[in-house]
């Protein structure tokens, strides 16, 4: 009895813990340069293993849309998927499907392997899933995967969903875990306080992303308050997570803050200067100084960027230790801004997201945070707590416990009333040692 008790209760823990997750290594790529003047760009990137026997397939990470799909011609990842190589891809007759990169194309099913363990060690296959492409063709495919919100285009598919819609992820939360600024894991399908004790339930808080031209985007608002003599921006900005950059692209009226109230009396020593660089066909100012004249003090004198979001109630803080890079014999301040633009928006890059964890709800459209003894507005925790998971389990495990003793009991009953209907019938008599002992003394 002990012993089926113990492994009804593994059984129970274990089942009751299972995750339905993936996890996607990502990692930062340089993008092919067209010419030898141009800029260098980064995109992210992640391996798929696709059909039998397994392609390994180039997939670009796109934060900037909503569908997924192949292509033969991506814009930045190799074509490398041989459709006529697969023996479990299935054509189907669906047509008309629409992507970001292409406006009719057709549908396959197609098998995946994927990591379902948060430290990637296991690959599980996953039969039957969906993904679209412009045509069939003998020609090779890249594959792009979007993780902008679903809910921005209704016409395109999303991975998220066709990952949900075939039971493989638990829910429409995901989050990028970055290990440092250049690569990490995107793990879809559940929060992280479900599969890392560093993260608490109840300090777990969702608030609205807002929406830019009727598009939904991961995007918040926040105040900044450089704190500059008599300097204050008390207004909202509006600040677009953008994992693809490296540091902060600010508005100019912060530039003109630190310019005027930190970087001054550099410039005028020739000490720091603000130099041109592009990327994705802009111009961006960014300040550069000479690490000779420019030392780690002064990087540390540098006040700190501060990020306060009303929703939240909490300031997010980027201090110069965290802002400023080395560079062969420069220190690089990573807040660029755009030039002659008069766009007020914010983007917040790896930088932000690997000092802070930010979590999306893809289905509803919500950005999550943990901070400590955060609670919603019903004063509950979002979902089930596992100190009540456990408290759930005990109560179900104590049922059967109390069901299976009873079962037990029964069955002990039914059986000596068999053996004694045995002896009945045999005309058996039981005589205790202590009673025959007796009658042998008095014979």
């Amino acid at each position: 009895m002990r012993k089926f008790t113990f492994h009804f209760f593994l059984i129970i823990y274990q089942i009751s813990f299972i995750l339905n997750i993936i996890v996607l290594p990502i990692e930062v790529q340089k993008k092919v340069k067209k010419d030898i003047d141009d800029p260098d760009e980064y995109y992210l990137t992640t391996k798929l293993n696709i059909g039998e026997p397994i392609q390994v397939i180039d997939s670009e990470i796109n934060f900037e849309i909503s569908d997924y799909y192949m292509t033969n011609y991506p814009s930045n990842v190799k074509q490398n998927y041989n459709m006529s190589l697969s023996k479990t891809v299935e054509k189907t007759n669906i047509n008309n499907i629409y992507s970001s990169k292409f406006s009719s194309g057709v549908l396959i099913y197609e098998t995946f392997h994927f990591y379902d363990d948060i430290n990637c060690i296991n690959k599980k296959k996953f039969e039957h899933i969906n993904i679209a492409l412009p045509s069939f063709s003998d020609k090779l495919y890249g594959c792009e995967i979007g993780f902008q919100s679903r809910h921005s285009s209704r016409n395109t598919m999303s991975f998220i969903n066709e990952l949900k819609k075939n039971q493989i992820i638990g829910s429409y939360i995901w989050t990028l875990k970055l290990k440092n600024l250049n690569e990490g894991n995107l793990i879809i399908g559940a929060a992280p306080h479900e599969y890392d004790d560093n993260f608490k339930e109840s300090e777990l808080k969702f608030i609205n992303s807002f929406s830019e031209n009727s598009k939904p985007n991961w995007c918040l608002y926040f105040k900044y308050d450089p704190v500059y003599n008599n300097y204050t921006i008390s207004v909202n900005i509006k600040v677009l997570i953008s994992p693809k950059i490296y540091g902060i692209i600010a508005n100019f009226y912060y530039l003109q803050a630190i310019e005027e109230n930190f970087f001054k009396k550099y410039y005028e020593k020739n000490i720091c200067e603000r130099i041109i660089i592009s990327f994705e066909k802009r111009n961006y100012f960014k300040v550069i100084c000479s690490k000779e004249n420019f030392t780690r003090n002064d990087i540390e004198s540098f006040l700190p960027l501060n990020l306060y979001n009303i929703a939240f109630n909490y300031t997010f803080v980027l201090n110069g230790n965290e802002l400023f890079i080395e560079k062969d014999d420069k220190y690089e301040l990573e807040i660029l801004t755009e030039i002659g633009s008069s766009n007020t928006e914010w983007k917040l890059g790896r930088l932000f997201l690997k000092k802070y964890q930010i979590i999306f709800d893809d289905d509803n459209g919500l950005i999550g945070f943990y901070k400590s003894k955060i609670i919603n507005k019903e004063g509950k925790t979002q979902t089930m707590s596992n100190a009540l998971k456990i408290a759930v389990l005990f109560v179900v495990g104590s049922f059967f416990i109390f069901l299976s003793f009873l079962i037990y009991k029964k069955i002990n009953v039914l059986v000596k009333r068999k053996k004694l209907a045995n002896e009945l019938e045999d005309e058996f008599m039981y005589v205790s040692k202590v009673n025959a002992n007796d009658k042998n003394i008095n014979i």
